[in-house]
Parts: structure tokens; C-alpha cells; sequence
């Protein structure tokens, strides 16, 4: 969940994650928002590292749902 406390909105947040190397493959979607936040892309999927762009007005809220493969070794 990324949240902005304030005081001022955000335009173009970026939000990122490097794919950590225990995770073989991963895929996210964009869950719930509040406050008026928007821009979450919807669905992603693979071996990169993780990136999207919002916008999150003061207070608002926007979670990612993330399902991964763990390596085996």
C-alpha cells in the first residue's frame, strides 16, 4: 500500500521494486484506491523489476497485489 501523508499531492509518483533473486517470476494488479488516487496500471507481469506511475492526492491510498514464484533452491 503507498499512502501520501501530505501535505501536498503527488503527480507522477513513481513507484518501484526490484524483483529480489529468490522471486523467479512475478505479476501484480493494481488493488484498491482511496481518495482519489489514479493511474495505477492495471496488470503486469514477468522478470523485470516492478515501476508504475501515479497520482496520489493528499490522503489518498493505492495497493498492489503481488503473486510471485519462488526459486526452488
Amino acid at each position: 500500500v503507498v499512502t501520501n501523508n501530505g501535505p501536498n499531492a503527488v503527480v507522477g509518483a513513481v513507484i518501484a521494486d526490484t524483483r529480489p533473486t529468490q522471486i523467479l517470476n512475478w505479476a501484480w494488479v493494481c488493488g484498491a484506491a482511496t481518495g482519489g488516487a489514479a493511474g495505477c496500471t492495471p496488470a503486469a507481469s514477468g522478470t523485470a523489476s516492478f515501476s508504475d506511475t501515479i497520482d496520489l492526492p493528499v490522503g489518498a491510498t493505492q495497493s498492489y497485489i503481488v503473486t510471485a514464484n519462488v526459486r526452488s533452491s
